[in-house]
């Protein structure tokens, strides 16, 4: 195998193993950055590599860190590759059983087809209380931004306001179960809060009719979320108006069938929720492994 110039190649010698490096190099991974130097393209020059220290345990233990770590970048990449599986799944489910094209049992007919602005009781927005009045932030109640979908809790925001900043602001408080909107910079994205909250400018609350159940449109929202994301205007921030908001046409099966489908995607998302969580702690032990195992305090051998 050839290489260009930005790769440095490694054989090792008869006290050190190839795989024992490759680990102890990905853990060395935040030391990177400060080793780095140039002033157009960060490099590790060679000499670097040459004069840097690194523990070298006996063969046989070396083996072994490297088998364990292996073990535990075999585990992470199964369930990378398990929920890559069930999100292609559930999306695949969402192309058939939220445009019609396979129903569930006991369901048939033809979907009703009606703009949002049918389907609403009414859109509230929201504001922004003055940063520089220091009473009107840091209260009780959970005040959400665009910020807050990147965080992905249903169970609080980054921020909160005081009572008297959501009184003297257009903000607007928001009864948990209720869907939110982004309308700025991510168009499209949906969350329905567990708990009551403010939100801001660039939020919309979408309050549905008695037919209508929110975790479906929020389903929709999902499903439909590029093309809405494509349509929104603006040069600098893309953005989305209320009117263009009521405008979006939706189906309207009946509100059982309704419910029984958002019990549906409520199970795959709960089911790829806990593999997330299996991942993010298998990534963890395998962190600790690797403090651990590669400076020496635990051996294996």
């Amino acid at each position: 195998m050839a290489t260009s110039q930005d790769f440095a190649c490694y054989v090792c010698g008869p006290r050190l193993l190839n795989a024992y490096l490759a680990h102890l190099f990905r853990a060395m991974e935040p030391e990177w950055q400060r080793l780095m130097a140039g002033s157009t393209h960060n490099t590790i020059y060679m000499p670097t590599f040459e004069n840097m220290q690194i523990l070298v345990p006996p063969m046989a233990e070396q083996e072994a860190i490297a088998e364990a770590l292996s073990d535990a970048d075999a585990l992470i990449e199964g369930l990378e590759r398990l929920i890559d599986k069930k999100r292609l799944i559930k999306q695949g489910a969402m192309q058939d059983l939220l445009t019609a094209k396979r129903r569930l049992p006991g369901f048939s007919g033809e979907w009703s087809t009606l703009s949002l602005n049918d389907l609403l009781l009414r859109a509230t927005g929201g504001g922004t209380p003055s940063r520089t009045i220091a009473e009107y932030w840091d209260g009780n109640i959970p005040w959400m931004t665009v910020k807050d979908f990147t965080v992905g809790s249903r169970h609080g925001t980054l921020e909160s306001i005081t009572e008297q900043g959501l009184k003297n602001s257009a903000s607007a408080s928001i009864p948990a179960g209720t869907l939110i909107l982004c309308t700025r910079m991510a168009v499209g994205k949906t969350t329905i809060m567990n708990v009551d909250v403010a939100i801001n400018q660039d939020l919309k609350a979408l309050f549905f009719i008695d037919e209508c159940i929110p975790r479906f449109y929020q389903l929709m929202f999902e499903l439909r979320q590029r093309e809405i994301e494509e349509s929104a205007g603006g040069s600098t921030v893309k953005g989305i108006s209320l009117k263009d908001i009521r405008a979006i046409e939706m189906p309207k099966p009946c509100k059982d069938e309704q419910m029984k489908l958002a019990h549906v995607f409520d199970d795959m998302d709960a089911e790829i929720h806990a593999l997330d969580t299996r991942l993010e702690k298998a990534r963890q032990v395998k962190e600790g492994m690797m403090q651990n195992l590669l400076t020496g305090r635990i051996r294996l051998v």
